[in-house]
This record gives structure tokens, C-alpha cells and sequence, in this order.
């Protein structure tokens, strides 16, 4: 018969091996952060652009402007990634002609 320790260390290597359910927390986060605004915001507003007037629900506003906003943060991070690999590039060949540089001196 295994004692209370042994027993109590074996769950927590059992639940470390098979892990947390992050995703499922992650996924209750996102949806109580999407669906609770979205009951408490459903009214209408009136929104104006240039000449066009549009009526739509404040939630929708809400919702497209976020995923804009995370579409520019991605586009951004895309962006200055291309940008530090090119400089690495540029590095790198600096490098390489350096090194061809000096073996043949």
C-alpha cells in the first residue's frame, strides 16, 4: 500500500504530464471578453462616414474595429520581422565578404 506523499506526487505527475487545459481556459477568457460586451452593448448607433450614414449595432462597431486593430498589430510585427532578417542578411553577407576577404590576403 503506497503512502499519502506517494500517492498526492504521482497525481501531480500524472497532471503535469498530461498538462493544464490552457486552451480551454484561454477560450472561456476570449469568449467572456467577446460575448459579455456584446450583451451589454447591443443597442444601435448611427455611424457617419464621409456622405454614407449607416445605422448598426454598437457591438459590430466594436468587433470590426477590433480585429482592424489586430490585423495593423500583425501587420506591424510582419513588417519588422522582414525588417531584421533583411538587416541580418545584409550582415551576414558583410560578414562572409570580410571573411573571403581576409583568407585571400
Amino acid at each position: 500500500m503506497r503512502s499519502q506523499s506517494e500517492h498526492t506526487e504521482n497525481e501531480a505527475e500524472d497532471l503535469d504530464q498530461r498538462g493544464f487545459p490552457w486552451l480551454m481556459l484561454v477560450l472561456a477568457l476570449v469568449v467572456l471578453i467577446v460575448f459579455v460586451p456584446a450583451l451589454q452593448n447591443s443597442g444601435d448607433v448611427e455611424l457617419r462616414f464621409f456622405f454614407w450614414e449607416w445605422s448598426i449595432a454598437l457591438v459590430i462597431v466594436m468587433l470590426v474595429s477590433g480585429i482592424a486593430g489586430a490585423a495593423l498589430v500583425e501587420l506591424g510585427r510582419l513588417w519588422w520581422k522582414r525588417e531584421r532578417r533583411r538587416q541580418w542578411d545584409v550582415d551576414e553577407m558583410r560578414r562572409l565578404r570580410e571573411k573571403r576577404g581576409s583568407r585571400s590576403s
